[in-house]
């Protein structure tokens, strides 16, 4: 739906739906009892708000919205044009593609965005496919957040 629609959200939501209607023998009132229960489940532990999961939410939402301001105020594409200037091969488009991924290791997804959205305009004029540099990303992405001392991924148990 995503690559017909174009939006994600829209696409989400209606696979939630539609997952929970398959779940639930297409009942709607339990299909709609199935995502209220889920929903409970992510903020609600022991009786209580699961504190942890609304500090990542909010986390994520707000490197989202950053991501979203640095990218409608040109940052985005003032760095990408700097780094176009310097990067001169192929290989160093590549490299400066994972060099940010290192760097930028704040959360995974945050890393993904960013690194993202930088690097295109570099990768497409060294004709570095669309895939490739998808695969770049997320080798950076995730692997590096897990091994990072400071990062969204890190969780202390108060057990």
């Amino acid at each position: 739906m995503v690559l017909i629609t174009k939006r994600v959200l829209l696409s989400l939501g209606v696979g939630i739906v539609a997952a929970a209607l398959f779940t639930a023998s297409f009942h709607l009132k339990a299909s709609l009892l199935l995502i209220l229960e889920a929903f409970k489940a992510v903020f609600i532990e022991d009786g209580g708000l699961n504190t942890w999961n609304i500090y990542i939410l909010l986390f994520v939402l707000m490197l989202g919205i950053l991501t979203a301001f640095v990218s409608m105020m040109g940052g985005t594409k003032a760095f990408g044009d700097w780094m176009i200037k310097r990067v001169k091969t192929r290989a160093g488009a590549q490299l400066m593609t994972v060099v940010l991924g290192i760097v930028v290791f704040v959360d995974d997804y945050f890393n993904s965005l960013t690194v993202g959205q930088i690097a295109k305009p570099v990768t497409d004029k060294h004709r570095i496919s669309r895939p490739k540099l998808a695969y770049i990303v997320d080798s950076t992405s995730a692997p590096v957040c897990v091994i990072a001392p400071v990062s969204s991924w890190g969780h202390t148990s108060s057990d």
